[in-house]
Parts: structure tokens; C-alpha cells; sequence
């Protein structure tokens, strides 16, 4: 027996199958020894057999068992014994070989487990000392982080503060500019405002010297303010209407454009220009016509050419100056103030307001301005064409006989051109030169406006050569004196209201003359008075003062109706004085701005009296010559 068997155990043996409970090895026959089976045995009939193995004997052969019980255990108890040795020395080999590779196995897997369990130390460590890494990379980059974090929360919370200090600061400086803006807007506005209100003012200043400029032209000229060689319209035209314009312009410069000094207007700005500005263009037109006059003749001109110089430097230093002064404030103007000007501390300034004051009195109440070289002889014509004229169309008349002056016109077969010769020697002319001479040119009217046919069918204001030129000569007569004007009308108001009221007829008549004297040249006064004498029977002052309304202004409608009304009632079964007052119907309804209205007027009359009276039955006639149109 192996020794390496002696020291097993029977299960161990068994388990090695070195012992058995049931044989499988080889039989032999009891007898021979032979290999079952056994020929001989079969021969003789010997069943016995027994195991090569264990030793055992089957005397009944294998039929009596039914399996093959191993005795192999029984005698290793004995006799120790192995049956099978070999399979168990076999058995053990190949256990011990397999307990040595399931040793090496183990040691390999020990080994294995240690390298693993290093390895996986290892690893782990790795892992480990990579996770602290990790971690400290991490607890690094968090840290980094953090502070990056917090650098940038501070760079975020500093822009954040510059930020809103630049929007503060930007909301801050919008808030200015919107505040400087709308202050700027309302500065702006407000210097807009006032630049529109000063420029409305400034036009109505403008407007309202303009118009004072031109009253006081047409006043000067129709007086004249200062007494001329000649009064012809090329000095009119050519001459003072443009010098009168150009002064006014000049003297009113300041209220052109728009100035600064224009905001300071106030609404009455007007009346001081209207002031200033009344007399000086049209003493300064008359007196550069009164200076190229001079030039022309070969008079004193250097004598009125200083008078006009002085005249001009003062009258547009006056205008200009004073209008500034007393309708503005500082800062003055830049058109022609002068840069020291003190305004109404300006000694001058004063002076100019005494001249301008005396100046315009002069022209408002008629009065003639004397000139160097000049004489005064053209006031006593002026005078003298105050008394009762002459009677239209050139009839005589006993109204003639209280003239006592002679002239150098009467008689003459024209006195109308006599007269248009003698103007520039306004000492020669009588009243009854000048009223046979206003006589003859209004006939003429008379007779120019009726020679046209079917006149209804003609513009108003159309011109008429032969009219027009016996108008112009009526004009260039000489004319009563400016008076009170506002006296005058007060007393004329009195007497219309006494005569309509059926008061005393010689009070309302003697109030109208007053009125008369007062002012005579004022058209109005004088022909209502010739309308009250008509109505009072007074036919022959009448007569005069109606020549003289047509003298004072040609074109008066009411003048023409009231001397055809006269003719009526002086002779009312004449037919010459009917046919006579329808001229002079016709003549009115030339003049009339209104035609139809006057038209209307003369309908009216014929249907008020039946077309039986005297006046109705020139009316009608008047229709007649008027047209087609003026039915």
C-alpha cells in the first residue's frame, strides 16, 4: 500500500474508490482461477466465482445477487488491504494533482485576489488621491470659481453701480436737457409770441403812420402847408408823392423787419408814429418841391436847399427817434438809431416833440408855413376864396355885386384857362376870378358828363378827358384855411338837430354859419348849409354855398342832387330849369360809388311826387339820359 494511502481513512478510500461497496472489477471461477467465464467451470457446473479483486465469492454464481456486493471495505478492515490501490493511488494522483492545481489555482487566485485587491488598493488609492485631486481640483476650481464668482459679482455689482450712476448721471443730464429744452422752448415760445405780437403791433405802428403820412399829405397839399410857385400834378406825381413816401419810409425804418426792440410794442404803439409822422413827409415833400421849383426859376435855391436839408435831417431824425422813444425799449433798433441815443433822456428828442407838436397844429388847423425867399400874399387868396362864389354855369348874378374886388379873369372869354395861367400869381386872382372860374369848369363837367349816350352802360370811375381835366383846374384853386374842425362839427350837430326838430330856423341857420366860419373848409358843413337856405327860401345863398361845396370837392353826389333840387324850386314852370336839373341828376349819378343805389334814389322821388313836380319830372329825365342800364 501506498503510504500515501496508509494514512486515509476508509471514506476517504472509498471516496478515492480504492474501496467499494459494489465490485466491478473482473471475476475469475473459484476453481481455476480462470476469467469468468470460465469453459471448463461451464463444463463441470462450477458456479462459483470470486471477485479478482476484493476476494469475494459468489458460490451461487451472479444469479443468485442481483448486484456485486464489494468486499473490499471488509478487508482493508482486516487485513488493510486496498482493493483497488491502483485507482485509489490513481484517484488520490489525480485529487491530489487537482488539490495541487486547485491549490495553485487557489494561490493563483489568492494571487490574482492580492494583485486585485493591490490593484483595486491601488486603484483605489488612484481613485482615491484622483478624487482628492479631483477634489481639491474641484474644491480649487470652486474656490477659483467662488472667487471669480464673487470677482465677477463685484465687477458685476461695480458696473452695476457705474452703471446706473451713468444712468442716474444720463437721467440726470436728460432731465437738464429736457429742462433746458423746455425752458429753451418756452424762451423760444415766448420769444416767438412775442416776436408774432411785436410784428402785429409793429404793422399796425406801420399802418398807422402810413395813413397819418398820408392825411397830412393830402392836407398839406390841398392847403398847401407851404406856399408853392406851382401846384401842377408833375410836381404832385413826379415829385411830392414820392419825396412824401420816401420820408415816411425812411422816418419809419424802425418798424420794418423784426427787431427785439419790437417786442416791447405796446397796443397804442401806434398813435406816437401816427404822430411823428403826421406832418414831417409832407413838409418835407413840399419842400424839396418847393426847392427844384426855385432851381427851375433860378431863385434862392441855395437858401431852400438848406432850409430842406434842415428840414429832412430833422424831420427823419424826429419820426424815427421819436417813435422809438415814446412806443419802445431798450435795446433800441438797428435800423438808423443812433448807438448813443438816451431815449426820452435825449435833450433833442424834446425839441423834435415841440417841433412836431407846432408842426402838426400848423397843418391841422390850415395854417401856411413861411419860406426863406417867399412871400405871404397867398393866405389873402386863400382868405378872399372863403366869400360867397360866383354861380354855376357862368349865369349872372345878383350875389356877384358883393364882391368888391376886381380881377384880371373877368370878363375874359375863358376864365377858366385865365385863371390856370394866373396860379402862380395867386395875388392877382379875385374871388370872382376863382368863382367864374369854378363856374366854367364845373359846366363843363356838366356838359362832358351829358354829351355821353346811354351812360348807364359805362364803369364808375371811368375816365373822362374833358371831366376830368375841368376837375383838375377846380382842385388846383386855392382853398379856405383848415379851422377847428371838431368846434365846427359840434356847432353843425346843434343846428341839424334844431332845424329837424322844427326849432327856430334863424338859429339853426345862424349855428351852420358859425359852423361855416369856423371851419370853411370842411365840404360837409358847408353843404348842409346850402341845403338848409334852399329849404328856407334862401335860393341865392343857397346857390353860392353850393358852389362852393362843388369848389371844396367836384365829385360831392349830395352837392349835385341838392343844385339840381335848387333849379326845381327857383323856376318850377321852367322847362329849361327842369332840363338843367336833370343834367346835373346825371352828373350825380357819374359820381355816385353806389349807382344803383342812386338809381333806387331816383325812383323814389318820381314815386313821391306822382312824377308831377318839378324835380320828379327831372328825374324822370334823368332815367332817360341815364339808359337802359340805369333803369
Amino acid at each position: 500500500m501506498s503510504a500515501s494511502l496508509r494514512d486515509l481513512s476508509a471514506t476517504d478510500l472509498k471516496r478515492l474508490g480504492g474501496l467499494r461497496e459494489q465490485c466491478s472489477a473482473p471475476l475469475a471461477c473459484v476453481e481455476h482461477g480462470a476469467p469468468h467465464p470460465c469453459e471448463l467451470c461451464e463444463l463441470e457446473g462450477l458456479p462459483a466465482l470470486s471477485c479478482t479483486a476484493c476476494g469475494h465469492q459468489f458460490a451461487q454464481g451472479l444469479s443468485s445477487v442481483a448486484e456485486r456486493p464489494c468486499a473490499s471495505g471488509a478487508e482493508f478492515a482486516s487485513t488493510g488491504r486496498i482493493a483497488f490501490e491502483t485507482d485509489a493511488i490513481a484517484a488520490l494522483a489525480k485529487e491530489q494533482a487537482k488539490q495541487e492545481r486547485d491549490r495553485e489555482r487557489e494561490l493563483e487566485r489568492t494571487r490574482q485576489r492580492r494583485q486585485r485587491e493591490e490593484n483595486e488598493a491601488r486603484a483605489r488609492q488612484e481613485a482615491q488621491a484622483l478624487r482628492e485631486r479631483e477634489q481639491a481640483e474641484r474644491t480649487a476650481r470652486e474656490t477659483r470659481a467662488r472667487a471669480e464668482a464673487e470677482r465677477r459679482r463685484e465687477r458685476e455689482r461695480a458696473e452695476a453701480a457705474r452703471l446706473a450712476e451713468q444712468e442716474r448721471a444720463r437721467a440726470a443730464d436728460i432731465r437738464a436737457r429736457a429742462e433746458d429744452e423746455s425752458r429753451r422752448e418756452s424762451v423760444e415760445r415766448s420769444a416767438l409770441e412775442a416776436d408774432a405780437v411785436g410784428e402785429s403791433r409793429s404793422q399796425i405802428a406801420v399802418v398807422g403812420s402810413g395813413l397819418a403820412a398820408l392825411a397830412g399829405a393830402v392836407m398839406a397839399w390841398r392847403l398847401p402847408l407851404i406856399p408853392l410857385p406851382s401846384t401842377s400834378w408833375l410836381y404832385l406825381i413826379l415829385v411830392y408823392a414820392p419825396v412824401v413816401l420816401m420820408a415816411w419810409a425812411v422816418g419809419a425804418a424802425s418798424l420794418y423787419g423784426k427787431e427785439v426792440a419790437h417786442r416791447s410794442l405796446r397796443w397804442w404803439s401806434a398813435l406816437p408814429w401816427a404822430f411823428f409822422c403826421f406832418a414831417w413827409p409832407a413838409l418835407i415833400g413840399l419842400g424839396t418841391c418847393y426847392l427844384l421849383s426855385e432851381i427851375f426859376s433860378g431863385g434862392a435855391y441855395f437858401k431852400a436847399l438848406l432850409y430842406v436839408s434842415l428840414v429832412v435831417g430833422i424831420g427823419v431824425a424826429t419820426m424815427m427817434h421819436g417813435g422809438v422813444a415814446f412806443s419802445m425799449d431798450k435795446p433800441w433798433p438797428s435800423a438808423g438809431v443812433q448807438p448813443a441815443f438816451k431815449g426820452k433822456r435825449s435833450w433833442w428828442l424834446w425839441l423834435g416833440v415841440v417841433l412836431t407838436v407846432s408842426l402838426n397844429s400848423a397843418l391841422w388847423q390850415g395854417q401856411t408855413l413861411p419860406l426863406p425867399g417867399a412871400d405871404d400874399t397867398p393866405q389873402a387868396a386863400k382868405r378872399a376864396a372863403a366869400a360867397p362864389l360866383l354861380p354855376l354855369l357862368g349865369a349872372p348874378s345878383s350875389s356877384s355885386s358883393r364882391s368888391k374886388t376886381s380881377g384880371v379873369c373877368i370878363g375874359k372869354p375863358n376864365p377858366a384857362e385865365c385863371v390856370r395861367g394866373q396860379l402862380g400869381r395867386s395875388d392877382k386872382l379875385s374871388p370872382d376870378d376863382l368863382r367864374a372860374a369854378a363856374s366854367q369848369s364845373l359846366g363843363q363837367v356838366v356838359a362832358a358828363v351829358n354829351a355821353v349816350d346811354d351812360l348807364g352802360k359805362i364803369p364808375a370811375q371811368t375816365a373822362m378827358p374833358a371831366a376830368d381835366a375841368a376837375i383838375k383846374l377846380i382842385n388846383e384853386l386855392p382853398k379856405p384855411q383848415r379851422g377847428d374842425r371838431s368846434a365846427a362839427r359840434v356847432l353843425l350837430t346843434q343846428g341839424l338837430n334844431l332845424f329837424n326838430q322844427n326849432g327856430s330856423t334863424a338859429d339853426a341857420l345862424l349855428l351852420l354859419k358859425r359852423a361855416h366860419q369856423t371851419d370853411p373848409l370842411d365840404v360837409q358843413i358847408v353843404n348842409d348849409l346850402a341845403y338848409v337856405q334852399m329849404k328856407t327860401g334862401q335860393l341865392s345863398e343857397a346857390e353860392d354855398n353850393l358852389l362852393a361845396t362843388l369848389m371844396l370837392a367836384p365829385k360831392r353826389v349830395s352837392a349835385w342832387v341838392n343844385l339840381a333840387q335848387l333849379r326845381t324850386t327857383s323856376a318850377p314852370t321852367d322847362a329849361r330849369a327842369i332840363d338843367e336839373a336833370a343834367r346835373y341828376m346825371v352828373v350825380a349819378y357819374w359820381f355816385s360809388s353806389d349807382r344803383v343805389k342812386t338809381v333806387n334814389f331816383i325812383k323814389d322821388q318820381i314815386k313821391s311826387g306822382n312824377g308831377s313836380t318839378p324835380f320828379a319830372q327831372a328825374c324822370s329825365k334823368t332815367l332817360e339820359r341815364i339808359g337802359a342800364a340805369g333803369k
